[in-house]
């Protein structure tokens, strides 16, 4: 079952709606208390934020909000949060993926990342540390984005500078 915030009664107002460049967070977890509690907190620090509470329906909600971000737990009801994430990669999606979970075991991280988890939190964990590890993934997406836009420009760049130089030559040779 997914849930947005306008679903929820009493809900308070999302910072992010004031910013159009809030980047999209999608919390699967299963234990709504937590994931609401995720939802507002994430809102808060001005992060558009949905909720998927099993993973049998993650790649709807997945497909459905086009996250930027994926919190993902690991014990979910319908499939494992390591399925989810295997059937995402094998899809080609590169969202990024922090797992927060309470299977704190080392080759529960490990099968985090070797799945392709940018990060790895285990509960119980601080809120504001989770925030802090958004925000450090948001810098990180802004960072990839200005290089590849960087990169796009310096190429159209040397496209137009290589087409004037042809456009030089066939008048030199006209003439």
């Amino acid at each position: 079952m997914s849930d947005t915030t306008s679903e929820v009664p009493g809900s308070p107002e999302p910072a992010s709606d004031q910013s159009t460049e809030a980047k999209t967070v999608l919390v699967i977890e299963d234990e709504q208390a937590l994931a609401l509690g995720l939802r507002d907190a994430l809102e808060y620090a001005g992060f558009r934020a949905h909720l998927c509470f099993d993973g049998g329906a993650a790649a709807a909600a997945i497909a459905e909000h086009s996250p930027d971000l994926l919190v993902l737990d690991l014990m979910l009801p319908g499939k494992s949060g390591l399925d989810v994430l295997r059937e995402l990669r094998a899809a080609g999606n590169k969202v990024r993926v922090l797992i927060l979970s309470a299977l704190a075991s080392e080759e529960d991280l490990l099968a985090g990342f070797q799945l392709g988890a940018d990060d790895y939190m285990k509960k119980p964990f601080s809120p504001r540390e989770l925030i802090a590890r958004v925000e450090a993934r948001q810098k990180s997406m802004e960072t990839a984005e200005q290089e590849d836009q960087q990169q796009r420009a310096a190429q159209w760049e040397r496209l137009r500078q290589h087409r004037a130089s042809a456009v030089a030559r066939q008048t030199m040779h006209r003439s």
